[in-house]
């Protein structure tokens, strides 16, 4: 976005009603353009992502339209699993919301789990040098999160449960 349009946008957003009209029409046109991109980029029909979802075609080019309103996370969650990525809902500022419409295009098509390279990269990288040392069985890859310590930190204790030697949750 220009700065100049920036200066006027951000202008207008002082009215309150402006404001949440605006960033909520966005959401619509945000992610009936996700869909439709992402339908694209794996060279799907409508029919098809709609099989993938488990909806009907129809439901599929409502939702393509910026002026869909019915969005249920639900909903969401289905199509987010028939292109194998993850959704993203959070609560953010308005500021933050201005400074990622400039990244608007770049947030429209995500890969797939399977050619994710945030993901695989390293374990391609990793599986090449090991076939160059003639070892590929050793093919391992580093924890990126320690899972015990980030399990501990959300553990149920804090809402009065336990956890049992095998590992389920007990509730006093």
């Amino acid at each position: 976005m220009k700065p100049r349009q920036k200066a006027r946008l951000v202008e207008l957003l002082e009215n309150p009603e402006y404001r949440h009209e605006f960033f909520g029409s966005l959401i619509s046109t945000t992610l009936a353009a996700q869909i439709k991109a992402n339908r694209e980029r794996r060279n799907w029909s409508q029919k098809r992502l709609g099989e993938h979802a488990g909806m009907l075609q129809s439901r599929i080019s409502a939702m393509e339209d910026v002026n869909y309103q019915r969005w249920t996370i639900k909903t969401l969650k289905r199509l987010a699993e028939a292109f194998d990525v993850t959704l993203s809902v959070r609560f953010e500022s308005f500021g933050k919301a201005l400074d990622n419409l400039d990244g608007f295009h770049d947030c429209l098509v995500e890969e797939p789990y399977a050619s994710d390279a945030s993901i695989h990269g390293h374990a391609a990288t990793q599986g090449a040098d090991d076939e160059q040392a003639g070892d590929p069985s050793s093919t391992t890859l580093a924890p990126v999160v320690d899972l015990h310590e980030y399990r501990q930190d959300l553990s149920p204790k804090t809402a009065g449960a336990t956890e049992t030697a095998e590992g389920r949750v007990e509730y006093a």
